[in-house]
């Protein structure tokens, strides 16, 4: 877990987000250049989650991977989603529903003085 908080953000208890619209603007952007990469490479969604949320840092905007585990058998694989700024799931909804939130790694947003 150290590794991820250093290149994520510090590790919080998870909030519970729900499933809802698409992402837009640069979450939108974001996710679409990671659906086509991912048809491309075949990255796992801890793998699509982490380029999401560089790709959104590089971009000045604050996103929260969350870790799930499969709420019908906890000993199957866990599952990654990315949380983008205005709360929409960025890449990893697809099948988010199935999974109970468990960790979370965020960087937390950047005051501006």
């Amino acid at each position: 877990m150290r590794r991820w908080s250093r290149l994520l953000g510090p590790t919080s208890a998870p909030t519970v987000v729900p499933q809802g619209e698409r992402p837009v603007g640069r979450e939108g952007d974001v996710a679409a250049a990671v659906g086509s990469a991912t048809w491309r490479t075949g990255a796992n969604c801890l793998e699509q989650a982490f380029a999401a949320s560089v790709m959104l840092r590089l971009r000045g905007q604050h996103s929260v991977v969350v870790i799930g585990l499969d709420r019908a058998d906890p000993a199957a694989p866990p599952h990654a989603w990315l949380v983008g700024a205005s709360g929409r799931v960025v890449v990893g909804a697809e099948t988010m529903d199935r999974y109970h939130p468990v960790s979370q790694f965020g960087r937390p947003r950047r005051r501006r003085g």
